[in-house]
């Protein structure tokens, strides 16, 4: 018991390691590529889509809204519309294959064609 006392005592004396720097905060990551307005090609139709930078979905004027994820890790894009003036909701996923192309969860190809402005 007198050991450990000691000990203890002796553990308040010795000096500890120094608190390490602060590390300077890290930029955020660029956007991906598909942020922005565009036509988007896909099942054989044409439609025009915008992904905003906070996540929000829109499409074809504004008759489906949602919103999107991306996972870098995966390449995998996921877009959740809902279209409450006709009561639809959608659920779709693209593997990109490019920054601006990829494959839908059923295999159709899918890409995003630039909007003239």
């Amino acid at each position: 018991m007198r050991t450990l006392l000691c000990l203890l005592c002796l553990a308040g004396v010795v000096p500890a390691a120094p608190a390490p720097m602060p590390r300077a905060p890290r930029p955020a990551p660029p956007p991906p590529a598909f942020v922005g307005k565009w036509r988007m090609q896909w099942k054989g139709g044409a439609y025009r889509a915008e992904f905003r930078p906070d996540g929000g979905y829109s499409c074809t004027g504004g008759e489906l809204a949602g919103a999107w994820n991306y996972d870098p890790v995966r390449g995998l894009l996921e877009v959740e519309e809902i279209g409450q003036s006709v009561g639809v909701y959608y659920f779709w996923r693209v593997t990109l294959d490019g920054p601006l192309r990829g494959t839908l969860d059923d295999g159709t190809e899918w890409s995003l064609e630039e909007v003239a402005k």
